[in-house]
């Protein structure tokens, strides 16, 4: 799966554009995003992408996922979601802080120019940490085989030269409380 995330303002002009994808996900075939990384997409999705905007008369921030067929190697537009996504909380590593484009942009705050760090895909991460854990020692072991992996296996596929940890913050450790209550009673089928 590849994302396009945009901000574009009243008159549908992209401000800002982060493009990405998701290493892993939960349930594997078609979840949420647990790993996401920057990852450079080819320019004629991000020119459709752009299109697409300007056609519909969208303002505001929104996700483009993409998908490639495994034969064809063609990129197939599979959903737009007019909204801020799950993991939103990479694009400020990656040189463009699509939520406070946003916010200046509706308060009149002119934005400066935007420079996305697309040129070395997987140089920033987005880690679900407890629940990617938890998925790739454990849970993966029943669903999907693949991604099951030893602990040090897990911990090399998450290294980057930045990762964001979504659960972990030290100004909010009530996040991680909370996510690791929501994960034992996932892991107990209770949730």
């Amino acid at each position: 799966m590849f994302t396009i995330g945009i901000y574009a303002n009243r008159r549908s002009e992209v401000l800002g554009f982060f493009t990405g994808r998701k290493v892993r996900g939960y349930p594997a075939e078609y979840g949420d995003c647990i790993v996401g990384e920057n990852y450079k997409v080819p320019n004629d999705l991000i020119e459709n992408t752009f299109r697409i905007v300007k056609e519909l008369n969208y303002s505001g921030i929104a996700e483009f996922e993409y998908k490639q067929d495994g034969r064809t190697k063609e990129f197939k537009l599979i959903e737009i979601n007019p909204r801020a996504w799950s993991w939103i909380g990479i694009t400020p590593y990656c040189g463009v802080n699509l939520p406070l484009i946003a916010y200046k942009d509706m308060v009149g705050i002119k934005n400066g120019p935007v420079n996305p760090r697309n040129d070395e895909s997987g140089s920033v991460k987005y880690v679900k940490i407890y629940q990617d854990f938890a998925n790739c020692l454990f849970r993966y072991k029943r669903t999907f085989p693949a991604w099951n992996m030893s602990y040090a296996k897990w911990k090399e596929s998450i290294l980057a030269e930045k990762v964001i940890y979504a659960e972990l913050h030290r100004k909010d450790l009530l996040v991680s409380l909370v996510s690791i209550v929501y994960l034992i009673l996932k892991l107990m089928g209770k949730k």
